[in-house]
């Protein structure tokens, strides 16, 4: 424990008894010069702010799987960098996953009309076929 004669006679906002070592003038150096404390602070909030130097590029078109892929690289890329917030990103990811899975139906959707359309085309060839022959 300190001795009560080398600590600060100063208050802390509270109104207990400041436990700072107490320099010649019998005050902490924080209540020596009550201004540097706040000063402090500033300083040590510039240290700790992550300012995003570059503004996020817009992403490419999403209209296929590929333009997904290449959205989701570059989302990590710019992670990577710091210009894009790990929070955001995390969202961003669950989003590209929907939009996946949702061109993925669409696909299936578009191939099946496909094939549904050839056999059609197919049949009727083979009944126009079948009329000729009889």
């Amino acid at each position: 424990m300190s001795d009560d004669n080398n600590c600060c006679s100063g208050k802390t906002k509270h109104g207990k008894p400041c436990r700072a070592a107490a320099m010649e003038s019998g005050l902490c150096y924080l209540h020596t010069n009550p201004g540097r404390a706040a000063e402090l602070g500033r300083i040590g909030g510039r240290k700790n702010r992550h300012v995003v130097p570059e503004v996020l590029r817009p992403l490419p078109a999403m209209n296929s799987n590929a333009g997904v892929r290449a959205a989701a690289e570059q989302m990590l890329a710019d992670m990577y960098a710091g210009r894009l917030e790990p929070k955001k990103a995390a969202g961003l990811s669950a989003l590209l996953n929907t939009l996946l899975r949702a061109q993925g139906t669409e696909d299936i959707e578009q191939k099946v009309k496909q094939i549904e359309k050839r056999l059609d085309e197919l049949s009727n060839s083979r009944t126009a076929v079948a009329a000729n022959k009889a």
